[in-house]
Formats: C-alpha cells, sequence, structure tokens
C-alpha cells in the first residue's frame, strides 16, 4: 500500500507540473491572437447529448476519477490530493457544492452540462488541463461522479435556467456606457480597478468562502485566464450568476428591470476593451 500511494503522488506530481506548462504554453500561443488563443474552446460553447445514467456508468465514473482526478481533487473529493500541494490555485472541493461556473440561479445546483464543460475545457492557465481528450462517455460518468461528493445534490436540484438573451445591436456609445457603469453603478473598480488590472482598492482584503486570498481577474492579461470564457455572452452571465464561494456577487439586483440586460451588455464591451492590446489608459 505504501508503495502504491508513493506512486500516486509521482504521478500526481508529474500531472500538476504538466498541468502548470500547458498552461504557460497556452499563454505564449495566445501572444498572436488575443481574442482566439489556440487550442482553446469556449465553455459556453460546449455541448452534448446526456448520456444516461446507469449503474456501469457509475462505476466507470469512479473508476476514471481515481485514475485522472484524485491526484488534484483528493480521493474524498475534497480538494486535497497530493498534487494540491504544488498548485497556486487550490483544486475545488467538489464536497462543499459549490460551483463558480454555471448556466444556472445559485439557489440551486449548476445543470450537468456546466460540470461537462468545466471537465472537458479544463482551465489550463490554472493547472486543470482539458479532458477533451477522454471519451463522451467517461467525461459524463466523471458528471455523476462529482454530484455523489455533495449528498443534497438530487434534494436541491439544478437552479434556473440563466436567460441570457441576444446581444443588442452594435452601438458607438455602448462602451462608454459600460465604463460608466462598471466604475459607478456597479463599482468594479473596487476590485478590478479603473483598468481592469485586478489592483483595485479592495484587492488585497478579498477571500473566497474557506478564507483563502482571491486575486480579482486581471482582464489586462487577455482571454485565457478567464475561466469560463471571454466572449461579451461569457460576461453577461458571470454578472448575471457571479461567482458562488468568491466575493463576486451576481449584479442582477442594481438593475431597474432584471429582464432588461442592456448595462450588462454594455460592461461587457467595456471589460472587451480593456483585454485589447491598448490596455493602460481608459478608450
Amino acid at each position: 500500500m505504501q508503495r502504491h500511494g508513493e506512486g500516486l503522488l509521482v504521478f500526481s506530481c508529474v500531472a500538476a507540473t504538466l498541468a502548470l506548462l500547458a498552461g504557460r504554453c497556452f499563454v505564449a500561443a495566445e501572444e498572436g491572437d488575443r481574442r482566439s488563443p489556440p487550442g482553446i474552446v469556449s465553455w459556453e460553447t460546449v455541448s452534448e447529448a446526456r448520456v444516461p445514467r446507469t449503474p456501469g456508468l457509475v462505476a466507470r465514473g469512479r473508476a476514471v476519477y481515481a485514475a485522472r482526478c484524485a491526484g488534484c481533487h483528493g480521493r474524498k473529493g475534497d480538494g486535497k490530493g497530493p498534487a494540491s500541494l504544488y498548485l497556486e490555485t487550490a483544486p475545488r472541493d467538489f464536497t462543499s457544492g459549490t460551483y463558480k461556473f454555471r448556466t444556472t440561479s445559485q439557489d440551486g445546483m449548476p445543470a450537468d452540462l456546466d460540470l461537462f464543460r468545466s471537465i472537458s475545457t479544463g482551465f489550463p492557465a490554472y493547472g486543470m488541463p482539458s479532458f477533451r481528450y477522454l471519451a463522451v462517455e467517461d467525461r459524463w460518468a466523471l458528471v455523476d461522479h462529482l454530484k455523489s461528493f455533495f449528498p443534497n445534490w438530487e434534494r436541491i436540484g439544478a437552479g434556473g435556467e440563466v436567460a441570457v438573451g441576444e446581444e443588442p445591436a452594435d452601438d458607438p456609445e455602448s462602451p462608454e456606457r459600460g465604463r460608466r457603469l462598471y466604475q459607478e453603478k456597479f463599482d468594479c473598480v473596487q476590485c478590478h480597478g479603473p483598468f481592469g488590472r485586478g489592483d483595485g482598492p479592495r484587492a488585497a482584503e478579498l477571500k473566497d468562502q474557506w478564507g483563502r486570498p482571491v486575486r480579482p481577474r486581471d482582464f489586462t492579461l487577455g482571454p485565457i485566464w478567464r475561466k469560463a470564457g471571454a466572449s461579451r455572452r461569457d460576461t453577461v452571465r458571470l454578472l448575471i450568476t457571479g461567482l458562488p464561494g468568491t466575493p463576486m456577487p451576481s449584479q442582477v439586483d442594481q438593475l431597474a428591470d432584471p429582464r432588461d440586460l442592456q448595462d450588462l451588455w454594455d460592461v461587457a464591451r467595456y471589460v472587451e476593451r480593456l483585454e485589447s492590446a491598448e490596455t493602460g489608459s481608459e478608450k
């Protein structure tokens, strides 16, 4: 057993190192095209038909998790695998039932497809590789196994689907409105800073629900650092859902009419400018 444990530790450390190197490679690749890094698939665009849950699929998920995920996320799903010691970003603790990236409201759990998307795209800049190389059945099997770590999943059920809707027509005044909303109404500057560098006055004091320091996103680094996608739709979706477990709240309560998302689209267009090559001053 000791020898098996040592082997798992070595394997996990190697896997973590390769994941981090993969992230560095993607960062280097993105310099030629900041909007579409090679090899990166936008989180929201991933879609596969759900594989029916069967006893065989559950057993398969358990085996795939032990081989591919336990090294970082831990055998018990608590984010305390041996390789977690070498990762700057802590692996997700599945036992908490807290998931940041979702297309559903915070009053319920993420949709199964949301978990499938995170497994498929990975977050290579943060140490988690894409698992698109696994068969579709294996990835759905992992979804079912991850849910098993949080006993109340089925009782709570998935939250309501977030409706982003169609993007409003282009408007040359939209980014400027977005700048004012970013700085004033939504007060994004407190965390993300006036130019989106993640250096706002509150940035140094932010912590997640586990008490770990959280760094606000630096938008000027480019799209690979936007874990759940860097399109305008992705930004609007995150402004609606917030990021559970972090200080990033939903902004829906700030809207005069929750059905009118124009303000959020304006902010998304301004954030896109912050990601552009001419960062450093307001445009």
